[in-house]
């Protein structure tokens, strides 16, 4: 097992345990050494994967605190990939199992979706269409400043080797709220639909 699927493997492991814990008990939080514990990691791998996770809005901790809990981005994730054929385990302890049996692809980037390099690519032209239809869409000066300023935050955030996935979804969305204040939506439709695409 490369060194990248055994990080994919111990990012599963630990949100699932932390689901399964949500579970039992919505206000659940655990630390670095409990999650360490449970899962038989060690500590400071574990707690290099609970910093990555945190990077990418997949865990939090609340301010002060050393234990961290499945964020609603987590959560999402974790239902996704037990929706699907990547399912993950019922048991965390099981996903190391469903790997070797191929329930799992051999590479899950949880870290950085795939979508972020498809974006990268996509984002631009959106960018550029977005810039220049703002003089036409009649919008007021801080609707056209809140919509530089979060096509700029895509921008720095799809510069970053990782981008937080919570942070572009925000604001795609921002984006799309902005357009659709726009009193002729004839005109933004195709601007809508791509922006729309960036979250697929």
């Amino acid at each position: 097992m490369s060194t990248q699927q055994q990080a994919q493997e111990y990012c599963l492991n630990i949100l699932s345990h932390l689901y399964e814990r949500r579970k039992e008990d919505p206000s659940s939080q655990l630390s670095v050494a409990s999650l360490a514990a449970a899962l038989n990691y060690d500590e400071p791998s574990t707690s290099v994967i609970v910093e990555d996770l945190k990077d990418s809005d997949l865990v939090a901790s609340e301010s002060g605190s050393d234990e961290v809990f499945l964020t609603a981005l987590g959560l999402d994730v974790v239902n996704r990939y037990r929706s699907n054929d990547n399912t993950v385990p019922a048991q965390s302890v099981d996903i190391r199992e469903a790997t070797l049996a191929g329930s799992l692809p051999e590479q899950i980037d949880i870290l950085q979706p795939e979508t972020h390099g498809v974006v990268r690519v996509t984002f631009p032209a959106v960018a550029e269409a977005l810039r220049g239809a703002v003089p036409s869409l009649g919008l007021s000066d801080a609707q056209s400043a809140e919509l530089e300023a979060d096509i700029h935050t895509v921008e720095t955030q799809l510069a970053s080797p990782r981008p937080k996935t919570q942070v572009l979804v925000q604001c795609y969305r921002a984006i799309e709220l902005t357009l659709n204040e726009v009193d002729d939506q004839d005109s933004v439709k195709e601007l809508i639909r791509s922006v729309k695409s960036l979250m697929a």
